[in-house]
C-alpha cells in the first residue's frame, strides 16, 4: 500500500540544522598578539554594534550567539608562559599621531654618536692646550613612518578591498544563528590574520645578513642559506644556536625586555628540533617542573625567553630545502603608529534602506625601526 513519507514526498520535509556552532582551527596570530599588547586601538573588539541604513532602521538579527574568535584559536602558550607573554607590550614600539592623516608621513629620530679615541693618554689635559674650536658632533638618524588607511575584507577574485553586505529583509527571518554576530566573527579575523600578516613580515623580512645564525656554525662564517643547507636536516636547531644569537644581540648592545632576558620566537619544527637535541634534554633534568617531556613549555636559555609560532615563515634554500626561521630580538626592533582606532563602517548606498555594506578601516602605519635589534634563526 503506498504511504506518504519522507522518501514518496521529499519536498514536505526538511532537516533541521543544529544552532551549535562548530570550531574551525585557527592558528595563534601570535605577532597580532604582541601589536594587541603595544596598542590595544588596534584590535577589532566590538565588530558590528548597529548596523541599518539610518537611525530610524537598524537592522537586528535573531539567532544563536556565535563564539569569540579567540575560542577557535590554538594557544601555544601554558599559564607560566602566557604570564610572561603579558610582559611583552615593549617588543613593538607604539605611537600615537591623533592628529595624523593618510599619506602622511612622520619622522622620529635616533641619536647618531660620535666616536673617537678613549684612552687616558688623549685624554691628559694636564699640560696639554686645550682646543677652542668647537666641534659638532651632535647628530642623529631619522626613522620615517607612513601614516595609511588599511580596510578589509579583501577579496583576491576582485584584488580590492570589498565589504560584507547584509540584507535587512533575511536578518529578519529568523536564522539559525545571529548573521551580525557572524559577520563580527569575520571582520574580527580578517583584521587579526592581516595584522599578524604585516607584523610578522617586519620580524622576519628586514633582517641583516651578517644577523643570520646556523646551527653547526659555531664561528658564524655561514652567511647565505644556499651555502649553508647543502642535505636537508643537518642543521638544527640547539641551545649552542641559540646562545651565538644571544651573544650577537649583546655584541650590538641591543638591550633586554624589562625581565631582562631577549625574546625568541621560534616555529614548531625548530622547538621540536630543540627539545629533541641532547644538549637541551640534558639540561632539562635539572628543572623537572619545566621538563619538555611532561609540560610542553619550551624554555629560558641564556637569557632568551623561547616561545613557539605555527605560522612563522619559511624559505627555500638550493631550490629543494625548506629553510625553517625564528627571530631574536630585543624591545622597538618594529614600531606601529595609530592615528584613528579601528572600527567598523558601513557604506552610503543602502539600495533604499534595504542592505547595509560594512568594512572595518583604520589610519595606520608600520615601520622597521632598527634591523638590528633582530636575529634571524635559519635552520632546516
Amino acid at each position: 500500500m503506498p504511504t506518504v513519507s519522507r522518501l514518496t514526498l521529499p519536498s514536505e520535509f526538511t532537516n533541521p540544522v543544529n544552532a551549535a556552532l562548530l570550531i574551525q582551527p585557527q592558528p595563534q596570530f601570535f605577532f597580532a598578539g604582541l601589536l594587541y599588547q603595544a596598542s590595544a586601538a588596534a584590535e577589532l573588539k566590538q565588530g558590528i554594534v548597529s548596523v541599518g541604513p539610518n537611525a530610524s532602521r537598524v537592522f537586528a538579527s535573531s539567532g544563536a550567539p556565535v563564539p569569540d574568535l579567540g575560542a577557535m584559536q590554538l594557544d601555544l602558550t601554558n599559564p607560566e608562559m602566557a604570564a610572561s607573554v603579558m610582559l611583552r607590550g615593549e617588543a613593538i614600539k607604539s605611537v600615537q599621531f591623533p592628529l595624523g592623516r593618510p599619506n602622511e608621513v612622520v619622522t622620529m629620530m635616533r641619536p647618531n654618536f660620535v666616536d673617537s679615541t678613549y684612552t687616558e693618554a688623549s685624554r691628559d689635559t694636564t699640560r696639554a692646550s686645550i682646543s677652542t674650536t668647537a666641534q659638532n658632533i651632535l647628530g642623529n638618524d631619522a626613522v620615517s613612518l607612513t601614516i595609511k588607511e588599511a580596510s578589509g575584507p579583501y577579496s583576491n577574485s576582485a584584488s580590492a578591498v570589498q565589504p560584507l553586505g547584509l540584507e535587512g529583509f533575511d536578518l529578519d527571518m529568523s536564522p539559525t544563528h545571529n548573521l551580525i554576530e557572524y559577520a563580527s566573527l569575520h571582520l574580527r579575523r580578517d583584521r587579526t590574520k592581516y595584522l599578524d600578516a604585516v607584523v610578522s613580515a617586519r620580524f622576519f623580512n628586514a633582517v641583516q645578513t651578517s644577523n643570520y645564525i646556523y646551527p653547526a656554525d659555531p664561528r658564524s662564517l655561514l652567511s647565505s642559506d644556499n651555502s649553508a643547507f647543502a642535505v636537508a636536516g643537518d642543521r638544527r636547531v640547539d641551545i649552542e644556536a641559540l646562545s651565538r644569537g644571544v651573544k650577537r644581540l649583546k655584541d650590538l648592545g641591543i638591550p633586554t625586555f624589562s625581565n631582562g632576558r631577549y625574546m625568541a620566537v621560534l616555529s614548531t619544527q625548530q622547538v621540536l628540533d630543540l627539545k629533541s637535541s641532547s644538549n637541551y634534554r640534558m639540561q632539562a633534568k635539572y628543572f623537572p617542573e619545566k621538563n619538555p617531556l611532561f609540560t610542553g613549555y619550551v624554555s629560558t636559555v641564556d637569557n632568551l625567553d623561547i616561545f613557539e609560532c605555527s605560522t612563522n615563515p619559511t624559505a627555500t634554500a638550493n631550490s629543494t630545502i625548506t629553510v625553517q626561521l625564528g627571530v631574536l630580538f630585543g624591545p622597538g626592533a618594529v614600531g606601529y603608529g595609530l592615528a584613528k582606532p579601528v572600527g567598523v563602517v558601513a557604506a552610503d548606498d543602502t539600495n533604499y534602506g534595504r542592505r547595509v555594506n560594512v568594512i572595518w578601516t583604520t589610519w595606520e602605519g608600520f615601520a622597521t625601526f632598527d634591523d638590528r635589534f633582530v636575529v634571524s634563526l635559519r635552520s632546516d
